[in-house]
């Protein structure tokens, strides 16, 4: 049932119905109702599908943190980071999947996140938000990206700070880590939206 809801978000727009129906079409396996052959698919050929379709199968990839079944989504995760993508696209559709209702998509994006460090001051935004969700993963899992992020900004170091007295411990242990990274003083020189962050 849910892999089947699934496909139906896949092809939920004209534009997506068009990219998934060219990338089914070339990687069929991808469709398949078995997870393990839908990941070991991702594994073996993202950068396949990348590298052939360049945008629009990279947006399909994104597509797969949505799937139904962890053993996927974790693939895509692995697989998105190990390309490292860039753009504006990629961007708005990780954006997007930081805000999805599905606690399990937040968190699968976070950890995209997390090893991408994306620059754009709307992803550390998103964070932020999934910092008060109700799902303690989730919140732990945002917190750890803010703390790769190493940006000195007092709406995140209050926000890391009122974490301290989450009620999970898993989050309070996160939230000591995090602000122990931004308190280094080595910052990333490679995120350049702290400057506008906030504006």
């Amino acid at each position: 049932m849910w892999f089947f809801i699934f496909l139906v978000f896949l092809f939920n727009d004209n534009a997506q119905a068009s990219n998934s129906m060219e990338i089914l079409h070339k990687f069929p396996n991808l469709a398949n109702s078995n997870p393990i052959i839908r990941a070991t698919t991702l594994r073996s050929y993202a950068r396949s599908i990348v590298s052939s379709m360049g945008t629009k199968g990279l947006l399909a990839l994104v597509r797969y943190l949505y799937d139904p079944e962890l053993q996927v989504k974790k693939q895509a995760v692995e697989s998105l980071i190990n390309i490292r993508p860039t753009g504006q696209e990629f961007n708005q559709a990780i954006i997007q999947a930081l805000k999805d209702p599905d606690p399990e998509v937040r968190i699968a994006t976070n950890w995209v996140v997390d090893s991408l460090l994306i620059d754009d001051p709307k992803i550390i935004q998103a964070l932020l938000e999934s910092v008060n969700h109700s799902n303690f993963e989730v919140r732990r899992s945002a917190i750890h990206a803010l703390g790769q992020y190493k940006i000195t900004n007092s709406l995140i170091t209050e926000k890391l700070n009122n974490a301290l007295t989450d009620p999970h411990e898993a989050v309070k242990v996160a939230a000591k880590w995090a602000i122990k990274q931004i308190q280094s003083k080595k910052s990333n020189s490679l995120i350049k939206c702290a400057a506008v962050f906030l504006k």
